[in-house]
């Protein structure tokens, strides 16, 4: 974990957020991990745009001067494009008003700089997102984002989220937080929330931006509440397999069942029977048996699979001969 802060601060270990530091850690964060690690960068202030560029404010920056003295966008866009395989998460909580810009006239920022930089921009092969990387952004920016306790509302929801609240895929909680859960989270509870708070029309219709949620559904941290329980079965399941209570094709099916709840209703059926395995619930003989059952369940019968071709290619053959 790095912290940059307004002010360095010795207990936590936190440096003063320059533009060198800010620029410096994100390029540690992505150089210092692999394929398939997660990171987050998340950044918390005010900014303002710079010309046709997005300017974050850092403790250092002169309003007037702020194309030079703030960290832009396409400062963060080269470190950024470095990305090679890791999930990315860049949380934004930044308020672009609450300044007084004297006689000059400001466009919104439009983001694109940080959007290229996360995404890929002109350079790309393909319009397609790449999966993995994720945008969050607490309100968009012709918006002040709304305040609740010591947070803005959106930062204060995300926090309740991360602790356990968003969970609710499936049928209980898997001691997971992924971005799914949290987006589904969100869009549930924020809306009731700013129009509790606001007080004109636009607050109470306030909404954050996200983008990439659709091609990324990695887990972002652990529900505090669950993990232990979680953790609990993994290793029981493991003692299992050493005991020979398993084979290994089951311990490796139900190491999979175990740790992230799956999508489909047969296989958090079967994820339910690993669970009443190590639980203690069942034996190994009435395990055997529910797991063969459901597993026999989701076989499709040849003459099923006939039927669905043919239906397929008639439909193929209508869109060829008329489109």
């Amino acid at each position: 974990v790095k912290l940059l802060l307004s002010k360095a601060d010795a207990k936590l270990g936190a440096e003063v957020a320059s533009h060198d530091a800010i620029v410096k850690a994100v390029e540690q964060a992505i150089t210092g991990t692999g394929k398939d690690d997660l990171i987050i960068l998340a950044f918390f202030g005010r900014g303002a745009s710079a010309g046709d560029k997005t300017c974050f404010f850092t403790p250092e920056t002169e309003f007037k001067e702020r194309a030079k003295t703030g960290l832009l966008g396409s400062d963060l866009e080269p470190v950024l494009k470095k990305v090679k395989g890791q999930k990315l998460l860049v949380y934004m909580d930044v308020s672009f008003k609450g300044y007084d810009p004297g006689k000059e006239k400001l466009a919104e920022p439009n983001l694109s700089d940080i959007l290229n930089g996360i995404f890929g921009g002109e350079d790309k092969d393909d319009n397609a997102l790449p999966m993995d990387r994720v945008f969050m952004l607490g309100s968009i920016p012709s918006q002040d984002p709304l305040s609740k306790g010591d947070h803005s509302l959106f930062s204060s929801l995300v926090l309740d989220g991360l602790q356990g609240k968003a969970e609710n895929d499936g049928y209980g909680p898997d001691g997971l937080i992924t971005v799914d859960e949290l987006v589904k989270y969100l869009d549930k509870t924020l809306p009731d929330e700013t129009r509790k708070l606001g007080t004109t029309d636009k607050e109470k219709e306030a909404r954050p931006f996200f983008s990439g949620t659709s091609t990324s559904h990695f887990p972002i941290t652990r529900n505090p509440a669950e993990t232990a329980k979680v953790q609990e079965r993994l290793k029981k399941l493991a003692g299992l397999a050493k005991n020979k209570g398993v084979t290994p094709e089951q311990e490796k099916e139900g190491l999979a069942l175990l740790t992230r709840m799956p999508k489909l209703k047969s296989q958090q059926d079967l994820r339910k029977v690993y669970e009443k395995l190590v639980d203690g619930d069942i034996n190994a003989d009435a395990f055997e048996k529910q797991r063969k059952d459901i597993v026999e369940g989701t076989k499709i019968s040849d003459e099923d699979v006939a039927a669905f071709v043919h239906k397929v290619n008639e439909a193929i053959s209508l869109v060829r001969g008329r489109y």
